[in-house]
């Protein structure tokens, strides 16, 4: 009999970790999401970079072809010492700007 309390008591606490690690990713994407918009809301950039957050608050960021770099340097440095965001990956190849 007290095995079966031991393996349903085991179950339990795994069933029960399992379901708090989605909601911890969550928010983690979560405040990588807000932190992100307010930078872009700083820089006026918001209209012309874009991103997603891949994963556990990871963000791929998009910046337009034409990007004059010390613009896109001044947001991935905002965005690098965020402590709401875990890791960056930029890239260029987004369309032209009219805007540069």
């Amino acid at each position: 009999m007290k095995t079966w309390t031991s393996v349903l008591a085991g179950a339990t606490l795994c069933v029960a970790a399992l379901a708090v690690l989605p909601a911890q990713a969550q928010s983690a994407s979560s405040r990588a999401e807000d932190a992100m918009d307010q930078i872009l809301f700083d820089f006026d950039a918001s209209d012309y970079v874009s991103y997603r957050v891949v994963n556990f608050g990871y963000l791929e960021i998009t910046f337009p072809s034409n990007t004059p770099r010390d613009v896109a340097r001044r947001i991935l440095d905002a965005a690098r010492h965020s402590p709401d965001i875990s890791g960056i990956r930029e890239n260029f190849g987004g369309a032209a700007c009219s805007r540069f």
